[in-house]
């Protein structure tokens, strides 16, 4: 995926680097830098990206889900520490 592709995406789902780069589960440096062409996603980014880019109502609720799951698992982990 080239850099107009992601932020194309990105400003088709109305986000702030921050937000889209939460979404994908990266830093908000990793989008920009993919923006400006200094990195690319890898393998898992790339499927994220991809599923967005071709049903963003159904990839968009599986990546909240599976953020709301690492926070849950972290809070976890935190209150048994």
């Amino acid at each position: 995926m080239d850099k107009f592709r992601v932020k194309k995406l990105r400003i088709k789902l109305k986000m702030k680097q921050t937000l889209f780069a939460f979404i994908i589960g990266v830093h908000p440096m990793t989008v920009s830098k993919w923006e400006c062409g200094k990195l690319v996603p890898n393998g898992s980014q790339l499927i994220i990206l991809k599923i967005l880019e071709g049903n963003l109502k159904e990839g968009l609720k599986l990546l909240w889900k599976i953020q709301a799951d690492l926070i849950k698992e972290k809070s976890n982990e935190c209150i048994k520490s």
